[in-house]
């Protein structure tokens, strides 16, 4: 199963990516951006024109330096953004669990996201303040607030 990222308005694999970071291409698509320029840049299934694509596509060309996890050390992993694809004015319930690994019995499940008839091709970051639910999945007490 193929994995796919909601880039404007088109889907990207990670190995399209990779090749247009290699090629210089999308580092020209970025600049683009940053000028102003019309720039278009084609993909299996869509084309990105720079004049439609937001700051957010610079953080695909960067890399996320490493950060050493452990005992005592902070951790949060949250979902970064949900996509509908083509399911049309359907309700959507995301849920997940964590439990340890040398736990047996079944992980109690948070309730990230509950919504009545998402729109197709939706790019959801986040929960609105007026619903309940978090994209928050798991984190350690190091990064609570006070």
């Amino acid at each position: 199963m193929a994995v796919f990222y909601p880039i404007g308005d088109t889907l990207v694999t990670l190995d399209e990516m990779i090749e247009k970071v290699a090629t210089g291409e999308l580092q020209r698509f970025v600049e683009a951006t940053r000028t102003q320029k019309h720039e278009s840049i084609e993909f299996e299934l869509g084309t990105l024109e720079s004049t439609r694509v937001c700051d957010a596509l610079e953080s695909v060309s960067g890399t996320v330096p490493w950060k050493e996890i452990g005992p005592n050390k902070p951790l949060t992993i949250e979902i970064h953004r949900i996509y509908t694809g083509d399911h049309r004015r359907r309700d959507m319930l995301v849920t997940t669990a964590i439990k340890s690994s040398i736990t047996f019995d079944a992980a109690p499940r948070a309730v990230n996201l509950l919504t009545e008839s998402i729109p197709a091709r939706e790019d959801i970051d986040s929960v609105p303040a007026t619903d309940k639910g978090t994209f928050v999945v798991y984190h350690s007490p190091a990064v609570m607030d006070r």
